[in-house]
């Protein structure tokens, strides 16, 4: 397996297809073997990653924004240089309620049984 670089600046964003005024570049897919997965994704203002859960941990870093997010039944305010870490089954959801878009990196792990 060789080491792999993704340019970000190259890819083409794809609008989500449930998630209102969000936007993803898949970088690292199951697809590379590598046993974790990352998105690039952008949130629009008013823009919303509802609530869901994973049946994998899910840690998100904040790159650019200010974002409302959902952790343990609460909204707790993030910006740039924040992250959240969900472990598998636990609700979170992300609201854009700034006027910049948001910006995060989203890294999945693998399930654990």
């Amino acid at each position: 397996m060789k080491t792999l670089v993704f340019h970000v600046q190259d890819m083409e964003w794809v609008k989500h297809p449930t998630f209102p005024g969000v936007y993803v570049k898949d970088m690292l897919t199951g697809q590379h073997g590598m046993g974790i997965t990352n998105k690039y994704i952008k949130i629009e203002p008013q823009g919303e990653i509802r609530t869901h859960a994973h049946d994998v941990a899910e840690a998100f870093f904040i790159l650019q924004g200010k974002a409302s997010v959902l952790v343990n039944g609460e909204r707790v305010e993030l910006s740039a240089g924040d992250m959240i870490a969900a472990p598998a089954g636990q609700v979170h959801g992300l609201f854009n309620q700034g006027t910049e878009d948001v910006i995060l990196l989203a890294n999945f792990g693998v399930k654990i049984e």
